[in-house]
């Protein structure tokens, strides 16, 4: 890394860079915006290719922290009746910044440098924790915090953490390392016998798992978790390698450009047909019965309730409206 101009030479580790930030979404929630400021304030300062991985690490602690402090703040402030309507709305932040966040970074750095960028970053991170101290409501503290630290999963969070060597080959497999090299197969074999470790931890020893298995038995459940593991894997696998390809530098101008020609077309048929697809989804979400927000097991107490109240109505002779909410109430 050239520290004079800010300019990176990594061309074959850069894709540690990104890695970082999903081996980093484990177990951390606990001060996460003044994490991200930590990161992105070090990642400004870095000299060598290891320390930007490092501090890459330590944002990728923050952000995941933060993606999922943000979910979990949503539904304690809000009511069950208002939740999906707030987390939409969180939805539709994260998807505008994924869209505009490119641009942007493209048009800072070209009158600054990608270090500007970390160091714009900075502020802003410690800015939002200032105002998530300042009005988010208390909660309510239970227990004391040697309780909490005794039960927290350790030997669980050394399993997954350990088990993420699996990435390093699987990124890097047949292009920076040959798949038959002793690094390669050590990889694997140790980080898949980590993986089998965890989901036995988890299953028999751990007091409080940070992945409870019981929760795969709710087909509801797995089919989310499922939808989400491939939808990740089909993101960072298929579209990344389709947007890169090897030893560009060694070709021509006119090559280049049947490329990009190539991939604009494509993305092209893409997008048209995604339309139709989005159309039928539509479709069929008109069709979705609306079943209310309670359990199966809480609607017979709720009849007998509305049962009670309307013999206690004709009892007493009150009349009884229901105003817009349908919400019943006496005149």
């Amino acid at each position: 890394m050239d520290a004079s101009n800010g300019r990176s030479n990594l061309d074959l580790n850069i894709a540690w860079e990104g890695s970082r930030i999903l081996i980093s979404f484990h177990g951390c929630s606990f001060k996460t915006a003044w994490l991200l400021a930590l990161g992105d304030l070090l990642c400004g300062f870095a000299k060598t290719g290891p320390q930007l991985y490092v501090f890459r690490g330590i944002t990728g602690v923050g952000t995941g922290g933060i993606m999922a402090l943000a979910m979990m703040i949503v539904s304690d402030v809000v009511t069950l009746e208002n939740r999906g309507k707030y987390q939409g709305i969180l939805g539709s932040c994260i998807g505008l910044g994924n869209t505009i966040g490119p641009f942007l970074a493209a048009a800072f750095v070209q009158d600054s440098t990608w270090r500007g960028l970390f160091w714009c970053i900075c502020p802003l991170a410690v800015l939002s924790g200032v105002m998530v101290a300042w009005t988010l409501p208390p909660s309510k503290v239970h227990g004391s915090t040697a309780t909490k630290i005794r039960v927290i999963d350790y030997p669980g969070i050394v399993l997954i953490t350990a088990a993420m060597l699996i990435l390093i080959p699987l990124s890097g497999g047949g292009t920076y390392f040959k798949w038959s090299s002793p690094m390669v197969i050590s990889m694997l074999t140790l980080g898949g016998c980590c993986l089998i470790g965890f989901l036995i931890v988890e299953w028999k020893f751990a007091a409080m798992p940070m992945m409870p298995l019981h929760l795969f038995k709710n087909p509801a459940v797995a089919a989310i978790l499922a939808q989400n593991f491939l939808f990740v894997g089909f993101k960072e696998t298929i579209l990344a390698s389709m947007l890169s390809v090897p030893n560009l530098a060694t070709l021509t101008s006119d090559q280049k450009n049947e490329v990009l020609n190539a991939y604009m077309a494509a993305s092209k048929s893409v997008f048209y047909l995604w339309v139709p697809i989005i159309g039928v989804c539509l479709c069929f979400c008109v069709l979705v019965k609306d079943k209310g927000l309670q359990r199966p097991d809480e609607k017979p107490i709720a009849r007998e309730s509305e049962q009670e109240e309307e013999v206690s109505g004709s009892v007493t002779g009150s009349d009884i409206a229901v105003d817009e909410r349908g919400t019943r109430r006496e005149i």
